[in-house]
């Protein structure tokens, strides 16, 4: 189900009770807490020839209303959204709601991406969504694969929409490359992030995105409409986790990474 089963660190919730004893109960900018996109703008995928700044970034109702918001900014009846499967099923969901259609993209044997399949559905498009890490796979897009989706997309006006939820959940032998860090895919990618699996902060409901600035105003108006800001504690909680020590992170993935082997070993027999 996407749920950790660890408590959220207790410095968070922490923030959060003295977040409400401070008297910041009211309503938030719009787009987010200004200390709080400054914040997320720093820690953005390295991006050579990319300044992010407080503007780029929009803090939503959880990475759900981040997409959501950029399918109905940027889709509209006729457009053509392909998706690689199996994918998480929100994404084809609100493209109908936004009244696209969608072009499921079959899967290679190895579940990565069939990029001669993708060559062939491309074309005439108006947006691509994809997980990575994969939702429901697993699976880990490589640098050299986002190279060659770019080099599918040169020339094209196709949006990427990157959904990075389980960025951290990365075990040994996998190299973690955001779409924010491929050059060809860099000006093009809009980048959705969530404190849900990351921190264990699934309840909180604190997602961002960023992206081409015209889109991120796009998705801000559409979110500013159909969520408002969002809880106005709840942010400060999430500057809070910004600023936790890694350690606390890379404990919760060391346990999911011997649950891991543990099932693969059970698998084997």
């Amino acid at each position: 189900m996407g749920e950790p089963d660890f408590p959220t660190p207790p410095p968070v919730i922490k923030a959060a009770a003295a977040a409400l004893r401070a008297g910041h109960t009211h309503y938030a900018d719009q787009k987010g807490l200004p200390e709080l996109r400054a914040a997320l703008a720093a820690r953005l995928p390295g991006c050579p020839g990319r300044t992010w700044t407080t503007d780029d970034i929009l803090v939503t109702h959880g990475a759900t209303a981040a997409l959501a918001a950029v399918a109905l900014a940027m889709i509209g009846p006729g457009d053509r959204v392909v998706i690689p499967e199996p994918a998480y099923s929100l994404y084809a969901d609100l493209v109908v709601l936004a009244g696209g259609t969608v072009d499921f993209v079959p899967l290679a044997p190895d579940l990565h991406w069939d990029l001669d399949a993708l060559a062939e559905a491309l074309p005439g498009a108006a947006m691509m969504i994809f997980s990575n890490p994969s939702n429901p796979t697993g699976i880990v897009h490589c640098e050299q694969e986002l190279k060659a989706l770019g080099d599918l997309l040169d020339g094209s006006g196709i949006l990427v929409v990157s959904d990075e939820a389980y960025h951290r959940l990365v075990y040994p032998g996998h190299v973690m490359t955001s779409a924010l860090e491929v050059e060809s895919l860099r000006d093009r990618t809009v980048y959705v992030q969530t404190f849900s699996k990351t921190y264990a902060m699934t309840g909180w409901r604190v997602g961002y995105l960023t992206g081409p600035r015209e889109v991120v105003d796009a998705a801000a108006h559409v979110h500013r409409t159909h969520n408002g800001s969002l809880n106005t504690a709840v942010q400060h909680a999430a500057l809070a986790a910004l600023e936790l020590p890694d350690g606390i992170v890379d404990a919760m993935v060391e346990r999911y990474r011997q649950r891991r082997e543990l099932s693969a070993d059970f698998a084997g027999e």
